[in-house]
C-alpha cells in the first residue's frame, strides 16, 4: 500500500464512481480504444503520444489520470485534453493539487519540495482549469461487444493511491474485477505496462506517457481492439523530443528544476515488457485466458 497523502474524500469518490452504472456508454464491435495515462505535466510527451493515436485513428481515447502535476506545462496539458474532448479520470497527483488548493491537506515536512512544485502548478493552472479538473470522475465504464464491460480507474477500484505492481499477487486484481463488476479493468499509476488474465476477466496497466517505469524511456500507451470473442492489446511506444522538453523546463521558472530534469527519460527499475518497436499485438480470447502474461 502506498503512503496515503490525500484527503479521505477520494476513497469514497472512487468507490462511488466505480459502482455507478449510468450512463453505460456502448462501443461497437471492432472499436479501437487508445488509453493514455500519467503525462504529469509533460506536454511534449503527450503531444507525441497523441500524434500516434490520431495517426492510428482510434475510435475512442480515454485518459487514466495523473496528467497535471510534475512537469512544467500542467496548463498546456489540460488545454490539450479539453480541446480534444478526451475523457479523463482523476489521478492521485491531480487530486493532490485539488486538495492543496482547497486547503484540505498539509504535506509532511519531508515533502516540502513536492508542496512547492504543487503550488507552482496551481498557479499555472488558474481557476478555470482547476474547475475543469474537479469535474474529472474517478472511474469510467463502457459496454463492450458481447455483453461485456470495461472500467477505467487510475490506481484501483478503492483508492487513487494504492499500488498494484505487475508482480503483486493476484488477490487485488481479483478484487478490482469483482468491485467493478467488469470483464476488463484498466488502470495507470504504476508507469509500467502489463496485462494479467484471471479466468475470463482481464486487468491491464497501460504504461505512462511520461516517466515510463521500465528500461524503455519513450512515452507509452495502450491500444485495445474489442470484439465479442476477445481483445487485441498493443502497448505503443513513441519517439519524442526530449531536448525540447528539457529546454521548456529550464525556461519555465518551475521550482526544483534539477530534480525534474533528472527524471526526464531516465530508465526505470523494471524490464521492458514489450518489444523495442511498437508493442506486439496480443489477442486474448475472453474464454480460457487464465494465466495471462506480462507484455
Amino acid at each position: 500500500m502506498a503512503e496515503q497523502l490525500l484527503a479521505p474524500r477520494w476513497a469514497e469518490r472512487v468507490r462511488r464512481d466505480v459502482v455507478r452504472r449510468e450512463p453505460l456508454r456502448a462501443l461497437p464491435d471492432g472499436a479501437r480504444i487508445a488509453i493514455l495515462s500519467d503525462a504529469h505535466g509533460n506536454l511534449g510527451a503527450l503531444e507525441a503520444a497523441a500524434a500516434d493515436v490520431e495517426r492510428l485513428r482510434a475510435d475512442l481515447v480515454l485518459v487514466g489520470g495523473d496528467m497535471t502535476q510534475g512537469g512544467c506545462r500542467p496548463d498546456g496539458v489540460v488545454d490539450f485534453l479539453t480541446a480534444r474532448g478526451w475523457l479523463v479520470v482523476v489521478g492521485n497527483s491531480d487530486a493532490l493539487l485539488l486538495d492543496l488548493h482547497e486547503g484540505l491537506i498539509t504535506l509532511p515536512e519531508r515533502f516540502t519540495w513536492a508542496g512547492m512544485a504543487a503550488h507552482w502548478s496551481l498557479e499555472q493552472l488558474g481557476p478555470k482549469r482547476i474547475e475543469a479538473m474537479r469535474a474529472w470522475p474517478a472511474a469510467l465504464r463502457y459496454e463492450l461487444p458481447g455483453g461485456r464491460s470495461l472500467t477505467l480507474v487510475h490506481a484501483t477500484t478503492w483508492s487513487l493511491e494504492d499500488i498494484i505492481w505487475a508482480d503483486t499477487e493476484d488477490a487485488p486484481r481479483e478484487r478490482m474485477l469483482r468491485e467493478a463488476d467488469s470483464d476488463l479493468v484498466v488502470y495507470g499509476h504504476i508507469h509500467n505496462a502489463y496485462h494479467r488474465a484471471l479466468g475470463e476477466g482481464l486487468v491491464v496497466s497501460v504504461g505512462a506517457v511520461s516517466g515510463s517505469n521500465d528500461e524503455d524511456t519513450r512515452p507509452a500507451y495502450t491500444l485495445l481492439e474489442v470484439t465479442p470473442d476477445g481483445l487485441t492489446l498493443e502497448v505503443r511506444r513513441v519517439a519524442w523530443d526530449v531536448g525540447a522538453e528539457r529546454e521548456a523546463i529550464r525556461a519555465s521558472g518551475m521550482p526544483d528544476q534539477e530534480r525534474v530534469l533528472s527524471l526526464i527519460a531516465r530508465p526505470g527499475p523494471f524490464p521492458v515488457r514489450s518489444p523495442s518497436g511498437p508493442g506486439a499485438a496480443v489477442h486474448l480470447p475472453w474464454a480460457g485466458t487464465a494465466g495471462g502474461a506480462p507484455l
